[in-house]
C-alpha cells in the first residue's frame, strides 16, 4: 500500500474519531509499521497566573466531565468501561494448560 493511501486512511479514521468525540483533539504519529494515536481532552488553556490557570482548569474539567456524562448515558457498557453482558454472566472457564 502506498504511503499516500496509508495517510489518507489514517486521516479518515482521525476525522471519524473527531466526529465521535468533538470535545477531543485527535492526532496520530505515523512511522512505517507503527501508528501512535493521541487525544487531548478539552481545550488548551491559558492564563496570566498559576492561580487563574488553576481556576480555569477546574471549570474546564467540570464542563468536560458533564459532556462525557451526557454522551455516555445510554451507551453500551463497553463504551463506558462497564462490564459487558457476557462478563456479567460470570467468568469464563480458565484455559487448559498442558504439560
Amino acid at each position: 500500500m502506498s504511503l499516500l493511501r496509508v495517510l489518507d486512511e489514517l486521516d479518515r479514521v482521525q476525522k471519524l474519531l473527531e466526529e465521535e468525540f468533538p470535545e477531543c483533539k485527535i492526532g496520530y504519529s505515523y512511522q512505517p509499521g507503527q501508528v501512535t494515536w493521541t487525544a487531548q481532552l478539552g481545550p488548551t488553556l491559558n492564563a496570566d497566573s498559576p492561580d487563574i490557570l488553576r481556576d480555569v482548569i477546574k471549570r474546564a474539567y467540570v464542563e468536560v466531565v458533564e459532556k462525557i456524562s451526557e454522551r455516555t448515558q445510554g451507551a453500551s457498557p463497553s463504551a463506558t468501561g462497564g462490564p459487558s453482558e457476557l462478563a456479567a454472566d460470570g467468568p469464563a472457564d480458565a484455559p487448559a494448560v498442558g504439560p
